[in-house]
């Protein structure tokens, strides 16, 4: 479903600006996005992949102006890594292409996002065992200076997920559906907000209300027994008077 040939986004790129690193990477949905790269540097995306889906990208380095009769050449390489930060191996996919200032091009993804990865073998499959963030490196070789006249060069990620996410690892899980308004007031409830709406029986609030009616009780018990206390030994000094 999602190898070589799968047909990703096309159209109009949009811009954006890849980050530093995983901490800062750029988030990035289905569709096609533009941005620039200098020699020796790396950009950094994320791609959220859910239950039974597939990340699946193609990186294509832009053509420009070269340097006169430049005999060198350069490369192009992507790495994708799972929510747990692992590199996910290539497969079919290879991971580089040459940069001598014309277009190249590298296609890159994983399999679909299941529980029993985790028992795979192939470094394709194995770390690909869990839902979340998956991250997407691009990277331009260091030569690509000696080659472009500008320096920046012109890069296009078609970024697509592929499947439909399920609700959970375990097979046959359902497809995730559209929540209904009031599924989504309910879920989107404190813990005690949900317990103190009378539906779904006392909860943390009534366990609260009931500790706090208790606690009532003993002090108006324990000033009811003071109280006959003093009226007893009040009746006891008078009578021995």
């Amino acid at each position: 479903m999602g190898g070589r040939s799968a047909a990703l986004p096309s159209g109009d790129p949009r811009d954006v600006r890849g980050g530093t690193g995983f901490n800062d990477a750029e988030e990035l949905g289905r569709g096609v996005w533009r941005d620039r790269i200098l020699p020796s540097q790396t950009l950094w995306y994320k791609v959220p992949a859910g239950w039974g889906q597939q990340v699946r990208y193609d990186v294509e380095f832009g053509n420009g102006p070269t340097v006169e009769k430049a005999s060198s050449y350069s490369y192009g390489a992507t790495q994708l890594f799972t929510p747990a930060r692992f590199p996910v191996g290539g497969g079919e996919f290879t991971s580089t292409a040459m940069y001598d200032g014309r277009p190249a091009a590298i296609r890159m993804g994983s399999v679909p996002v299941a529980w029993t990865n985790r028992y795979e073998y192939r470094s394709t499959a194995q770390p690909v065992h869990t839902r979340g963030e998956f991250h997407i490196s691009v990277t331009l070789g260091a030569r690509a200076a000696e080659i472009a006249e500008n320096p920046q060069v012109g890069v296009v990620l078609r970024v697509s997920v592929l499947g439909d996410e399920r609700a959970g690892p375990e097979h046959g899980a359902p497809v995730v559906g559209k929540k209904t308004d009031n599924e989504a007031d309910k879920r989107g409830k404190s813990p005690s907000a949900a317990d103190s709406d009378g539906r779904g029986g006392a909860g943390w609030t009534g366990i609260a209300a009931a500790a706090g009616a208790g606690a009532v009780v003993v002090v108006i018990a324990a000033l009811v027994f003071v109280r006959s206390r003093r009226r007893s030994a009040t009746q006891t000094t008078r009578g021995s008077a």
